[in-house]
């Protein structure tokens, strides 16, 4: 095949991409600003009551995951979502929105590469994608 019969992926089309990429990046990010900012505002205006109380933070810090657990009748991990409109945990959803604008941008991305037939894209796409949330997953674990 020669060069002039190969397909180019013209500066246009790179262009085009990274705009899309950033204009979606761009909404969620702010929607996840905002939505950090109203369950702030909503926990400190005492609109979403905390799960533990803001007084007995301080004697609850020095205690091991599991006592503070015990203690404070709260769970780690994705237990914590049925309770997200805690003042206290609201602010997750915030936070689990910003840090998923990336791999979903990404993803967004794949139609147009595989119109193109463009598959090496369209396995980056799809591995950065799934590399990004298996690192916020915090997978893979180890025990010591």
């Amino acid at each position: 095949m020669k060069p002039d019969d190969a397909p180019l992926l013209s500066a246009f089309d790179t262009a085009d991409e990274q705009r899309a990429y950033a204009r979606l990046l761009e909404v969620w990010t702010r929607v996840g600003a905002l939505l950090l900012l109203a369950a702030f505002g909503a926990s400190i205006g005492g609109l979403l009551p905390p799960t533990v109380a803001f007084e007995r933070l301080p004697a609850l810090w020095g205690h091991t995951l599991a006592h503070f657990q015990a203690l404070s009748g709260t769970r780690a991990g994705w237990g914590g979502l049925g309770r997200a409109s805690a003042g206290d945990l609201a602010n997750l959803l915030g936070i689990a929105l910003l840090v998923s604008g990336p791999p979903l941008c990404l993803l967004a991305l794949v139609p147009a590469h595989a119109r193109r037939r463009d598959w090496m894209q369209v396995g980056l796409c799809v591995a950065l994608a799934a590399l990004m949330v298996i690192a916020a997953a915090g997978l893979p674990r180890h025990t010591a």
